[in-house]
């Protein structure tokens, strides 16, 4: 029994470890936004100054709109992350054998972390192609 107590242990400092490292990325993700975010509003303010078409314009609103989007994506994600955070942090403090549902939410929030960054990426490729092309 004392193994097993030991295992679960193990387990939720990994995820403790495997959280914590969600929670900088994230955190990196949206620093790296509000450069994106402020590299479009220089543009704006460059294309407002030249007279560019209407539709650039437009394009480049609504890439802010989709940062603006993602950014708050990302900061909903951080807070499931830190409550999980907590749910493990209390795990821990009260030799808590097994949490099946901690389990399930953690590979919950893994595939959600997956899937942002991969929406992320995706996003980033469309903002470097559009400006590569339209400025």
């Amino acid at each position: 029994m004392d193994n097993m107590i030991k295992l679960s242990m193990e387990k939720y400092k990994f995820f403790i470890f495997e959280n914590e490292n969600a929670l900088i990325l994230l955190k990196i993700r949206d620093v790296e936004i509000t450069k994106w975010e402020k590299l479009l509003d220089d543009l704006v303010n460059k294309i407002e100054s030249l007279a560019i078409s209407e539709l650039i314009k437009e394009t480049d609103l609504l890439f802010k709109k989709d940062l603006i989007t993602k950014r708050d994506e990302l900061h909903e994600l951080s807070d499931l992350f830190e409550l999980q955070q907590k749910r493990l942090d209390n795990n821990l403090k009260l030799n808590i054998e097994d949490d099946y549902e901690g389990y399930m939410i953690q590979d919950i929030l893994r595939d959600k972390m997956k899937t942002a960054q991969i929406s992320l990426i995706e996003l980033k490729y469309k903002f470097m192609v559009y400006f590569s092309t339209a400025h």
